[in-house]
C-alpha cells in the first residue's frame, strides 16, 4: 500500500541492496514480460537444487 511507511521502507531496502527500483520500473518491468522470459525464469529457479523438507505432526488427542 503506498500510504504505508512499511512499503516504502521495502522499496528503498531492495534499492539500496540490489539496485533494483521496482516502484518506478514496475510498469515497464510487466509489460516487458513474455511468455518466453517467464518459463527461463522459471527453469531457473526450479534447477537451483534448493531443497525444503516440512513434517508436520498433530498434537495427540487425550
Amino acid at each position: 500500500d503506498l500510504k504505508e511507511n512499511s512499503y516504502w521502507e521495502s522499496v528503498i531496502a531492495e534499492y539500496v541492496h540490489t539496485g533494483l527500483d521496482r516502484y518506478t520500473d514496475y510498469e515497464t518491468i510487466v509489460n516487458n514480460m513474455t511468455v518466453e522470459s517467464i518459463q527461463k525464469f522459471a527453469a531457473k529457479l526450479f534447477h537451483q537444487g534448493n531443497r525444503i523438507e516440512v513434517d508436520m505432526i498433530s498434537p495427540a488427542k487425550e
